[in-house]
């Protein structure tokens, strides 16, 4: 049995506590077992990490382009009749081959 220094709030003098080593063996173990997971945890975290700042980079590129590409260009067919031409909204302010400006009329 190995003691184990247990600090009081009552006593100001340290005591020896003796653990049975099965329960210590345990501890270590479990201890063990909680270091190897944390070191773990941590290297995946660094790869997530390192994945996210890649994709994000490449979502960055991605929209880059995209506001660089060219409008889409008409590819049918030409039409073959010519459109109505459109009604007119208002009337015209001076009529045809009349002058538009006063100094000009005489």
């Amino acid at each position: 049995m190995k003691p184990i220094v247990r600090p009081t709030a009552e006593a100001p003098t340290e005591s020896i506590e003796f653990v049975p080593k099965r329960e210590l063996d345990r501890a270590q173990q479990e201890n063990e077992r909680l270091r190897e997971q944390s070191e773990r945890l941590q290297k995946e975290n660094e790869h997530l990490k390192k994945e996210a700042e890649r994709l994000r980079r490449e979502l960055e590129a991605a929209l880059r382009a995209g506001k660089r590409q060219a409008a889409p260009s008409f590819a049918g067919q030409p039409k073959s009749q010519s459109a109505a031409p459109r009604p007119q909204t208002r009337p015209p302010l001076w009529p045809a081959g009349v002058p538009s400006h006063p100094s000009a009329r005489g």
